[in-house]
This record gives structure tokens, C-alpha cells and sequence, in this order.
């Protein structure tokens, strides 16, 4: 039996709306025609009774997380290659970087600061027969410690620029996030300057550790830069 890549499926989630040149490609299945041509078996009774369980979960969502993903299933090498003079890695084709999540999301960070997670699936049929799969995920975060001292770990959701974050310092990690904010306040107190920004409903907000919730208005970054005790 012969040892072959079934399939390698790369998914794009954005934070709000697709953005170019992401949005429209037919590269992406949910551009390759209607929704209701893309169901399986969209006739039958009980994939009629499916669509309407999902779309009542989604009015009742509430709609926090705009959340939009796009879907490439690359079976052909091909297809890869056009994934990946998308994202600008044409030079880097005989690489295959579509099999590569953290390599998309790079590349794909440089064309949209919304894009927020990538997520490859592949699947590989071995000699015995035997299926084995891999998923891999990369997502952009962000760990931020601010003028003041006070630290924030930034869901993915979340878009800022960092660049307008005037004079603060960033971590690549959670855990040396919280290293900093000990070695400068000590072992004790973190709910005075470790905060989470967060989505709520719709909006960028800091949530402290005493449970308080804080909008920051239009320009968070101006905000978390001028956040203190």
C-alpha cells in the first residue's frame, strides 16, 4: 500500500471581517460557491434541522466574538503553491510552507494584523493502512508590560498596534510576563498590575483580578499606555 499525504487542510481565523486579499479567493471554500451547495446532502430533513439548530446558535451567540474563518483544502501541490504565493512564500514553494502553521501566520500577519490564528490539518494514509493525523495551531498574541508596570496578556481577538504602545516593554511569553511584573512588584498583589484584555461585547476591555471590568474606548492602546493603579 502505497505511504501518501491524504490531505492538508489549512484554516485562516480573522479577527472581523475577511480582509483582502483574503476575502473573495476562490481558493478558500467558503468563496466556492453558495453555503447551501456546500452541505452535504443539503436536502435531506435532517441536515435542514442541523442549518437551523446552528443558525439559532448564532443569533442567540450574541455576537462577541466576530470571529470569520476561511477554509483551504490543499489536495494537489498546486494548490499549496498558490497558498503560499498568497501569503507572499512563492520563493519558498519547494518547502511546501503550507504545512507549516507558525510559517503562514507570519507570512499572513505581514498582509492583515487581524489574521489571529492558523490551524493546518493533514492527514497521511501509512503502509499498514493506518491513518495519522496532525493538527498544528499557530496564534498571535500579545504580552505587554506598559510604562507603569501594570501587565496585560492580550487575546487573540483583540487588534492593537503595537507601535502605539509609547514606551512599553514585550514578552514572548505568558510565564515571562509574570516574571517581570514579580521581579518588579514582588510575589504578592498581582491583581493590583496583571490584567487581561479581553472581548465583551464587542468592545477592548481590561479585566483586572479584583473582577473589574474597564472599557478602553476607541484607542486602547492610548488606554492601556495610560492604565495604572
Amino acid at each position: 500500500m502505497e505511504n501518501q499525504a491524504l490531505s492538508v487542510t489549512v484554516i485562516l481565523r480573522f479577527s472581523g471581517a475577511v480582509p483582502p486579499p483574503f476575502a473573495g479567493n476562490p481558493l478558500f471554500a467558503e468563496y466556492q460557491g453558495t453555503a447551501e451547495a456546500a452541505w452535504p446532502d443539503p436536502g435531506t430533513p435532517g441536515s435542514a434541522k442541523l442549518r437551523a439548530i446552528l443558525a439559532e446558535a448564532q443569533r442567540n451567540s450574541g455576537g462577541l466574538a466576530k470571529v470569520h474563518s476561511l477554509t483551504a483544502s490543499l489536495e494537489t501541490p498546486a494548490e499549496g503553491e498558490a497558498l503560499a504565493t498568497l501569503l507572499g512564500l512563492a520563493d519558498q514553494r519547494e518547502a511546501q510552507p503550507w504545512r507549516d502553521a507558525d510559517t503562514l501566520l507570519v507570512a499572513g500577519l505581514a498582509l492583515s494584523p487581524t489574521l489571529m490564528q492558523v490551524e493546518v490539518q493533514s492527514a497521511r494514509l501509512l503502509p499498514s493502512g493506518v491513518v495519522a493525523r496532525t493538527t498544528q495551531q499557530a496564534e498571535r498574541r500579545l504580552y505587554v508590560m506598559n510604562s507603569n508596570g501594570l501587565c496585560f496578556v492580550v487575546d487573540a481577538e483583540i487588534v492593537l498596534s503595537p507601535e502605539k504602545l509609547a514606551n512599553a516593554r514585550f514578552f514572548a511569553s505568558e510565564e515571562a510576563l509574570d516574571a517581570a511584573g514579580i521581579s518588579l512588584w514582588g510575589e504578592n498583589g498581582s491583581q493590583m498590575w496583571r490584567c487581561r484584555v479581553s472581548n465583551i461585547d464587542g468592545r477592548a476591555c481590561a479585566l483586572t483580578e479584583y473582577g473589574n471590568v474597564i472599557d478602553l474606548g476607541e484607542e486602547p492602546e492610548i488606554a492601556l499606555s495610560n492604565f495604572s493603579h
